[in-house]
C-alpha cells in the first residue's frame, strides 16, 4: 500500500476496518508454496474493495467452523444417564 494510499493509513490509537484477502503470490521463485501470515494477508477494507481484492473465504470459515464446534461441545455437556440395553 504504497503510493495514493499512504493517506489512508489510519493513525495509531484510530480504528479501522481491514479484511484477511487472498495472497497475490502462492509459490516463491524456486517453486516452494508460500504459507503467509494473517497479518501478510491483511488489508484495509476500503483499499481491498477498489483494488477489487478477493476475501480469503477459508479463512473466515475455518475460523467460525470451529468457533461453532467449540460452542456446541461447551454446551452440551455429556448426559449423566447410562444406557439402557433393552
Amino acid at each position: 500500500m504504497q503510493g495514493k494510499y499512504d493517506s489512508r493509513i489510519p493513525i495509531s490509537d484510530g480504528c479501522f476496518s481491514y479484511i484477511v484477502a487472498h495472497s497475490e503470490t502462492t509459490f516463491d521463485l524456486h517453486g516452494r508454496k508460500l504459507k503467509p501470515t494473517k497479518g501478510e494477508k491483511m488489508e484495509f477494507a476500503d483499499v481491498a474493495k477498489e483494488l477489487g481484492k478477493e476475501l480469503d473465504l477459508y479463512h473466515y470459515f475455518e475460523k467460525i467452523i470451529i468457533g461453532l464446534y467449540a460452542r456446541f461441545i461447551i454446551y452440551h455437556k455429556k448426559p449423566s444417564h447410562g444406557l439402557r440395553d433393552s
